[in-house]
């Protein structure tokens, strides 16, 4: 399995190729595999990868696609055919109608191709970043084949990181923590709710002061009400200001 390649920021990166450069890389490659060169298309194929781990900006569905394609037919005349599949499935959810170059439809490796259905195929939700936006090859997304390698890009203000990763590995940036993001949701809710109780309470407490009652059980009634409705909202804001501490401890984790 690949190890995580690279970071935008990575010292290895000295210029920011686009999609432009992405594009190109990838017609040399595509000249090579119609010439029958293996040596050009295996050299090809390094310069193109080494532009998508640098890549300063979003990459368009075409180029991701071909990027995923050549990939694959590299994996495949290398014997590796479930590596191939998974690079076919990325390439096929960026272009359904996926059609290789060369290779006459009863080669075996349209076999491969079709071997994965970008439909059915099992997905996961990345975890959300603390800041920026999250891409996945080429779009903005948490979603992610489970089993398929992927390109993703976190872009802050106007700033490109971009991480290329192998089937199951997990991308390394900042993220939102879980705890804390239920802990602040959870103080939220219970002051909201805390706070309603307390104004509810004004309704049978201004009763009892106005004295809107003809027996003493119903005075009793209208101030069990009032302290039932006042407490237990003052019960939920403590909790809720319990909560919202817990949820600034967790700010940093």
């Amino acid at each position: 399995m690949l190890l995580l390649i690279s970071l935008a920021l990575g010292a290895d990166c000295a210029t920011r190729p686009g999609t432009s450069s992405m594009l190109e890389d990838a017609h040399a490659v595509g000249v090579a595999l119609e010439s029958g060169d293996p040596q050009r298309f295996n050299d090809g194929l390094i310069r193109l990868e080494r532009t998508v781990e640098c890549l300063g900006e979003i990459p368009s569905p075409d180029a991701t696609a071909a990027y995923r394609m050549y990939r694959g037919i590299q994996s495949f005349g290398d014997g590796k055919t479930d590596v191939a599949a998974l690079e076919f499935l990325a390439a096929r959810a960026l272009k359904p109608e996926l059609a290789l170059p060369v290779y006459p439809p009863e080669h075996a490796i349209n076999g491969v191709v079709r071997r994965l259905d970008p439909i059915r195929a099992e997905r996961e939700k990345l975890p959300t970043p603390k800041t920026g936006t999250l891409y996945v090859d080429g779009y903005a997304t948490r979603d992610r084949f489970l089993g398929a390698p992927a390109v993703i890009q976190l872009v802050r203000d106007g700033q490109v990181d971009t991480m290329v990763v192998a089937p199951g590995e997990q991308p390394s940036y900042a993220s939102r923590h879980p705890v804390r993001n239920t802990l602040s949701m959870s103080s939220v809710g219970l002051g909201a709710a805390g706070v309603g109780l307390i104004a509810a309470s004004a309704v049978p407490h201004g009763k009892f002061n106005r004295g809107e009652a003809d027996t003493v059980s119903e005075f009793n009634a209208l101030r069990g009400q009032t302290n039932t409705l006042a407490g237990t909202g003052l019960g939920l804001v403590s909790a809720g200001l319990v909560t919202g501490a817990a949820a600034y401890v967790f700010r940093d984790r």
